[in-house]
């Protein structure tokens, strides 16, 4: 369709004059009807070269087949398997050809029963009952679908799609079919769409087009190249009918949705380990979707562990953008799907090559606060202990935190340094008098009770003689003296035993409070920590203890901007990163999503002499003068309009923002020898 408008456009801004003079809009709409196979990518991984040898190379968007040395032709093969009953047309996209032909085949069981040869270029269609059929027609079964070019060595033929369907392709050709199409082009937060409306006279396209076909848009201007700007389904056939001043007016609009979509549609379960960005996102496209993954680059993130069920592979992706970290140490990677193929690439890492000099029509820059935050909480993974060495309090009988005791008169308490479980020292409890029972307390000191609701375990590692009966008593007793206390059995050979029991407010009906108790028991304020040992009567005797603290309490840190809050009040945000493992780490996360998000957005949004070649994703340089615009900005969306008056414009979405720098040191995670998730950002609020 050629939209008839003047190639002479005069437009004034910014308080400058320029005259553009530029060729017609131009729009062609391609519908396959009944799709069964389709191919626009041509991935060799998915194709088998033939026995002559060659080589299939492809750019995501066009497969190249050439010859090998020696030969006079290169063939490539795929099986799909389809009945030419119902599926009768094969059509192809040639675009380039350096050999004398080029032929299509479909086999079963590796004889041919149909093909065609062809020695030019363009969009061609074969009849696979009838082309090259021995005796038409062939209704029947077909297992493999061939490509062949033939000539001399380095010869070769470009592809930009095969498609097997029911019905021929439908084009509307009249200039006046296609009264307007709206494309929208964007990255990682959404997927494309189209939204073409076509004039439907004397029933030209009633019931024509059905959903689930496919649909693709390109765009030009005369004298320029076609560019495609999307392919994708179809998903909404609606039909009109409008009275007017001209009489009955007939039209058939058609909305749809990139291929991009395929991965709202597919769940994965699966589990990953120690797998870098790109192996997953791989994973993903080629187990679970049947999209091409040519275009996905390689991060420098490595997911230690990431297991999903019945996880929507849109949002599988989505994170690892948001989280995978590029060479430069830059976080935020952006996807988009094209022609079938999954691009995935370091934000801000493609120029546009088109200049918007001169074709600007309308600028519109926004600052807006919706994405800051001047307060950052960053939690980590739910490791971390009091006291940080986790055999501080079983090292002396009189810790930076509190000291040790007995609690009878027929015992004492020692340090002993020939037995233990960890470190130089345990704590040993003897009984030198007969006793029901043995006891050791561990009192804090003042101000350094335990909240145990922040840290809800207690692990400890207990021995004892065999004059004990095995019999254990582990008792909790809160700052106002309230008790509570849990039983359990060790045997009495004089081995290491590892406890570990959860705490806190959470686990209270775990633990039996004492009936004594003339209020509830406060988990934040945990005082003394005894070790009941029992005998079997009354008996001597000793027991030890070691390794004794309180843990699972996340590692954190926060980060705040009190300039920003002034100005634009308090805006917080909580994030969980499993993968950090010291104070020291969340608080540099936080540090850096702090510089990230303490200022405005910027967001422009310019309208521009329509151009297929911009395209979301890249950076473009966006000038304005008296804006005090003049800075590279990322084209989050595109929208190409076009219509029968002969408008054709796009509308940007721009976004500057500032580089997120991951400046976790790998230091941190191998001091603490554990790494639970990849350099992954767990958001809780935007």
């Amino acid at each position: 369709m050629i939209f008839h408008k003047a190639a002479i456009f005069v437009i004034s801004l910014l308080k400058k004059v320029f005259v553009v003079s530029l060729g017609y809009p131009q729009c062609k709409v391609e519908i396959f009807r009944g799709v069964k196979h389709f191919d626009d990518v041509f991935n060799p991984a998915k194709w088998t070269l033939g026995a002559e040898g060659g080589n299939l190379s492809t750019d995501g968007k066009i497969g190249t087949l050439s010859i090998a040395s020696g030969q006079a032709a290169a063939s490539i093969s795929r099986s799909w398997g389809f009945n030419t009953s119902t599926h009768r047309y094969a059509i192809v996209k040639c675009t380039e050809l350096t050999g004398t032909s080029w032929k299509l085949e479909a086999k079963l069981a590796g004889v041919t029963k149909a093909s065609k040869t062809f020695t030019e270029t363009g969009t061609k269609t074969v009849d696979l009952q009838n082309d090259g059929v021995a005796g038409p027609p062939f209704l029947g079964d077909v297992d493999e679908v061939v490509l062949s070019v033939g000539g001399t060595a380095g010869n070769q033929a470009k592809f930009d799609y095969v498609k097997v369907c029911e019905k021929t392709m439908l084009v509307p050709s009249d200039d006046l079919d296609v009264v307007e199409v709206a494309v929208h082009l964007a990255v990682t937060e959404e997927v494309g769409s189209v939204n073409c409306l076509l004039q439907n006279y004397d029933v030209k396209y009633t019931d024509q087009v059905s959903v689930g076909d496919l649909i693709e848009v390109a765009l030009s201007r005369t004298g320029g190249a076609f560019v495609k700007v999307f392919k994708g389904r179809i998903e909404a056939v609606a039909k009109r009918a409008e009275a007017t001043v001209r009489g009955p007016q007939h039209y058939v609009r058609l909305r749809g949705r990139d291929l991009g979509a395929e991965l709202f549609n597919r769940l994965v379960t699966k589990r990953y380990e120690n797998k870098e960005g790109s192996e997953i996102v791989k994973d993903v496209l080629a187990n679970y979707t049947p999209l091409e993954s040519v275009g996905v680059e390689a991060t420098s993130s490595t997911y230690t562990e990431e297991e999903y069920e019945n996880k929507p592979a849109w949002e599988i992706i989505q994170y690892i953008t948001e989280t995978a970290k590029n060479t430069a140490g830059v976080i935020g990677y952006d996807f988009k799907c094209e022609e079938g193929d999954v691009k995935f690439f370091p934000k801000n890492k493609y120029a546009s090559p088109v200049s918007l000099e001169g074709i600007i029509t309308l600028c519109e820059h926004e600052g807006s606060i919706e994405r800051i935050r001047n307060k950052i909480y960053v939690y980590g993974e739910a490791s971390k202990p009091y006291p940080l060495d986790r055999d501080a309090w079983t090292e002396s009988l009189t810790p930076a935190d509190g000291s040790w005791s007995s609690g009878t008169g027929t015992g004492s308490v020692s340090l002993d340094s020939g037995e233990k479980a960890v470190g130089s020292y345990s704590v040993k409890h003897s009984t030198t008098t007969a006793d029901y029972y043995g006891c050791a307390v561990f009192t804090l000191n003042a101000g350094k009770e335990i909240d145990c609701n922040m840290y809800p375990s207690l692990t400890f590692q207990v021995m004892e003689e065999s004059g004990f009966n095995g019999a254990v008593t582990i008792q909790l007793e809160d700052s106002a003296g309230m008790i509570v206390r849990q039983e359990f059995r060790i045997s009495n050979n004089k081995k290491w035993h590892l406890q570990t029991f959860m705490a806190g407010r959470k686990h209270s009906d775990q633990w039996t409070h004492s009936l004594f108790n003339t209020q509830p028991f406060d988990w934040t304020k945990v005082k003394k920590v005894s070790f009941f040992c029992h005998f079997s009567g009354t008996g001597t005797g000793s027991f030890w203890v070691d390794n004794l603290f309180f843990g699972n309490c996340r590692w954190s840190g926060i980060a705040e901007d009190t300039s920003s809050q002034s100005r634009y009040g308090l805006r917080e945000l909580a994030i969980v990163d499993e993968t950090l493992v010291s104070d020291d780490a969340c608080a540099k996360v936080a540090d850096a999503e702090l510089k990230y998000r303490k200022d405005p957005a910027e967001f422009l949004r310019v309208t521009v002499l329509g151009n297929p070649q911009i395209k979301p994703g890249e950076t473009i340089r966006v000038v304005s003068p008296n804006e005090n615009i003049d800075a590279d900005y990322r084209l989050q969306a595109v929208d190409h309009y076009m219509d029968d008056e002969g408008e054709f414009e796009s509308h940007l979405t721009l976004i500057a923002e500032p580089p997120r720098v991951a400046i976790i040191l790998a230091e941190t995670r191998e001091e603490m020898d554990v790494l639970k998730r990849g350099t992954a950002y767990r958001k809780l609020g935007r």
